[in-house]
C-alpha cells in the first residue's frame, strides 16, 4: 500500500517538520507538524483531529526489479542538478 506523502489535516508533507514517517513504534504513520497518526493498512486517521479522514492510496506495482509508481496523478520528481 502506498499513499501520497500529504496530510489530511492541512496540505503538507507528513515529514514536513522531521525526516520521518513513522510513530515512536514504528508501526503507524505519522504528520511530524500536527501529530496525527494514520493506519498505515488503510490509510485511515486514527487520531481525534480528522478522525476517519483518509490518506490518498497511490497506486503502485512491484516486481523483482523494485516497486513503481503506476499512477498518473502522482508527477514524477524534476530533476536537479
Amino acid at each position: 500500500m502506498a499513499y501520497r506523502n500529504l496530510c489530511v489535516h492541512m496540505p503538507r508533507r507528513l515529514d514536513c517538520e522531521k525526516d520521518m514517517l513513522f510513530d515512536e513504534t514504528g508501526q503507524n504513520l505519522r504528520c511530524s507538524m500536527h501529530g496525527i497518526v494514520y493506519d498505515p493498512m488503510t490509510g485511515e486517521s486514527i487520531s481525534a483531529i480528522c478522525r476517519g479522514d483518509k490518506l490518498t492510496p497511490v497506486k503502485i506495482q512491484e516486481n523483482d526489479e523494485g516497486v513503481w509508481i503506476c499512477d498518473k496523478r502522482v508527477l514524477p520528481l524534476a530533476k536537479t542538478s
